[in-house]
């Protein structure tokens, strides 16, 4: 049984850091790009996306 893809969204202060950490893994940029503050990285059925925190908590 298969349960579809699976997606996560965090913030993230170094959005640079987060995607160079998930690529060594197998994740490969899909949507968007760091220069846009959205990007969607992808690794078969999982998605991760990693969202510049412009507001929020420092």
């Amino acid at each position: 049984m298969s349960i579809g893809a699976f997606s996560v969204s965090l913030a993230a202060k170094a959005i640079y850091i987060i995607k160079n950490f998930y690529e060594k893994p197998g994740f490969k940029e899909f949507v968007g790009n760091i220069a846009g503050k959205r990007l969607i990285m992808k690794n078969g059925g999982r998605e991760f996306n990693p969202i510049k925190n412009v507001g929020g908590r420092r």
